[in-house]
């Protein structure tokens, strides 16, 4: 049972991962239609507000984002 819970944690890591990414993607997509900036990790605002559901719904943070 050990080994199926460390393989849905892998995938729930690959997907929060691969989410993260179509976010800064999409972020970027948008800033570069306006103001031309680059969105970092660091610097995207739809994280941020993504990270704030999550603790609000669930009352942990993804680690992953």
């Amino acid at each position: 049972m050990g080994e199926q819970v460390e393989e849905a944690r892998a995938k729930e890591l690959q997907i929060a991962a691969l989410e993260k990414q179509q976010i800064l993607e999409f972020e970027s997509y948008l800033a570069a239609a306006s103001t031309k900036q680059t969105i970092t990790e660091q610097t995207s605002l739809l994280l941020t507000q993504v990270r704030n559901i999550s603790i609000c719904n669930h009352g942990t943070i993804f680690t992953s984002y």
